[in-house]
């Protein structure tokens, strides 16, 4: 999360690339809607899941997919000088070992994924480094690969239903199919709501890319309509929420923070004051109840890199119309990566810490999963999990997706270049292949 006064300093610009529809695109989009969907998404969160800054335009033509793909099961040598790298092929970068895993999405149906792999030579990603976008459609016993670029910013992952994922950097977007096959989004005409079918594709951090609204099977796109500067943009269920910051008179840093959302597609937007902004940090709250809405004032509390209070909640249970503010019982702050309110209402948070472990030799409470009991989000109560033996000691869990459909609820994390799915809840885990 970046600094609210980072934020409003940042400048947004738009850039597109020319139109290319692909001839057997129909063809592929009608075989994605018949393939038998095994999860359909209610909600498609796109995060950036790294901090490198060592990839961005995807300037390179996609790979065919070996005939055997064969992930690299064999440890190898540090990749030694740029020579050497440049000579392995790019499903070679994405099964080395030593490749970190950048960016990752999965789609409506569970074994469409799609993993950003960067490698780096052994002086470091400074010296040079490959990225490669690797897609698949059957969980991964094959695949594609997509050489990107190394311009800009890290490279983001949106799903597009069964078709494929839109790879963006700060700059440009392409949509990429499991054959490897690309479709440039080509933004042009104006702001607009979104069309059935359409995808939402969050803006960046950045704010050179805005929010997005794209149309997967031509390639066209325009920004969403409404505030141009919605932070944390979500779509749940067809509910489109984030928050944005609005210069305010009279207040403390002269900014105040918006919590806002649209039930018509962005249509028409509302919003909701509940925070002043003074170099703090904010979160809008990924929810699997469209009917509950959350903001987070994340505080201003040093945690060293091991997550950040859980300050104010201002919470909605009635889709926007009342709003409450609401606060974790006395005692020991904890310090959390992530929170997510699941399809019953209630509240899932990983804590990393709590705010008195620096002055006492063990934490005062454990660390790990917790849930509130019900709606009532005042207190948190641990929930055993085998996330926790995936995560271990000090290892940084962090959330990518939530999807709710039917009666399935499913969660994916990330643990470093792992990822891992709960199909109830957050009590048990499973890992998912990524190459």
């Amino acid at each position: 999360m970046r600094d609210i006064d980072q934020i409003l300093d940042a400048q947004v610009s738009e850039a597109a690339t020319r139109a290319a529809r692909h001839g057997d695109f129909d063809a592929l989009a009608a075989r994605g809607h018949r393939r038998r969907r095994r999860v359909r998404a209610a909600s498609v969160i796109g995060v950036a899941a790294a901090a490198l800054a060592v990839v961005g335009v995807m300037n390179g033509a996609a790979e065919p997919p070996p005939s055997s793909p064969e992930p690299a099961t064999q440890e190898t040598n540090p990749i030694e000088d740029r020579d050497q790298l440049r000579g392995l092929s790019s499903a070679d970068v994405a099964a080395h070992p030593d490749a970190r895993l950048v960016d990752v999405a999965v789609g409506d149906d569970p074994d469409l994924r799609a993993a950003a792999w960067n490698l780096c030579v052994a002086g470091g990603c400074r010296q040079v480094s490959r990225t490669v976008l690797a897609v698949t459609e059957d969980g991964f016993d094959s695949a594609s690969y997509t050489p990107v670029g190394t311009r800009f910013g890290g490279p983001e992952i949106t799903p597009v239903a069964s078709v494929g994922f839109v790879l963006s950097d700060s700059r440009h977007s392409v949509l990429v199919r499991p054959d490897g096959s690309q479709l440039p989004v080509d933004v042009a005409g104006p702001a607009a709501a979104t069309g059935a079918g359409d995808v939402v594709v969050p803006s960046d951090e950045t704010w050179w890319r805005p929010n997005l609204v794209v149309d997967p099977v031509t390639g066209r796109a325009h920004e969403l309509a409404g505030p141009p500067d919605i932070r944390d943009l979500r779509n749940s269920s067809g509910l489109l929420h984030g928050w944005r910051a609005v210069p305010t008179p009279g207040t403390r840093g002269g900014l105040s923070v918006r919590l806002v959302w649209s039930t018509d597609a962005g249509n028409t937007w509302r919003q909701h004051r509940p925070f002043e902004a003074h170099r703090r940090l904010y979160e809008s709250v990924p929810t699997g109840d469209p009917s509950t809405m959350a903001g987070v004032d994340r505080g201003s509390l040093p945690t060293d890199g091991e997550g950040m209070e859980l300050g104010r909640i201002e919470r909605s249970t009635d889709g926007g119309v009342t709003w409450e503010a609401v606060t974790v019982a006395s005692g020991p702050r904890p310090l959390t990566r992530w929170h997510v309110i699941r399809p019953d209402g209630s509240l899932l948070v990983w804590v990393s810490r709590w705010s008195d472990q620096d002055v006492v030799d063990e934490p005062s409470r454990p660390l790990g999963l917790y849930e509130s009991e019900g709606d009532d989000w005042s207190t948190l109560t641990p929930l055993p999990s085998t996330l926790d033996d995936a995560a271990g000691t000090g290892r940084a869990v962090h959330f990518e997706q939530q999807y709710v459909a039917d009666e399935v609820h499913s969660l994916y994390v990330r643990i470093g270049s792992e990822l891992h799915l709960s199909t109830d809840s957050g009590s048990t885990w499973e890992p998912v292949r990524l190459r």
